[in-house]
């Protein structure tokens, strides 16, 4: 006996599935009309996936994913963004060059010291160094000046990134930047 899924041949396409109907399990005293049923072949009938099938032309598909809004997109590619870091490269230190993270937590920990030490108070513990992570883990050793360069590039980084991300949410083109950054 058929097995079938139902849907409405009069709503626009793609049209969703309102149900399904196994004519070998159970005795219907009536099936819908039969333009609104599409007979399952026995494998569409162990693949049916409920909500993730429509009817469109005739035949039972799978739903398409949804687009992602401009924003989502938008988001995403901030996140990508952020994520890849950004590439610094110093002018009076090699031993600096590095790709740094852009993460909350890394500018939360790099922004209180960059800027005490810009305040007069010094590096933390009246150290004449700091030493911080680049991406990959490595221990970099920064003087008070370079600690305030590297927190500046990567502030400034991150406004730009999200500048250009708040520009895609609004269906504009971004411009998005080289993710490297020149210090001291």
């Amino acid at each position: 006996m058929p097995k079938y899924a139902q849907y409405d041949h009069m709503a626009a396409e793609p049209r969703p599935v309102l149900g399904y109907y196994d004519t070998d399990f159970a005795t219907y005293p009536s099936l819908p009309a039969a333009e609104d049923l599409i007979e399952l072949s026995p494998i569409q009938w162990t693949e049916r996936t409920g909500n993730d099938q429509i009817a469109a032309g005739g035949l039972l598909q799978v739903r398409p994913a949804p687009i992602p809004s401009t924003i989502q997109s938008a988001a995403a590619e901030l996140a990508t963004r952020i994520a890849a870091g950004v590439a610094i490269v110093s002018t009076g230190n090699s031993a600096l060059n590095a790709t740094y993270a852009l993460d909350a937590v890394t500018l939360d920990q790099l922004g209180p010291v960059a800027r005490d030490f810009a305040s007069g108070l010094g590096l933390p513990g009246m150290a004449g160094t700091f030493t911080y992570p680049d991406a990959a883990s490595v221990p970099r050793i920064f003087t008070g000046i370079e600690i305030q360069a590297l927190y500046q590039a990567m502030r400034d980084m991150l406004l730009v990134l999200n500048t250009e991300a708040a520009k895609m949410a609004n269906s504009m083109v971004p411009n998005w930047p080289v993710q490297s950054k020149t210090i001291v």
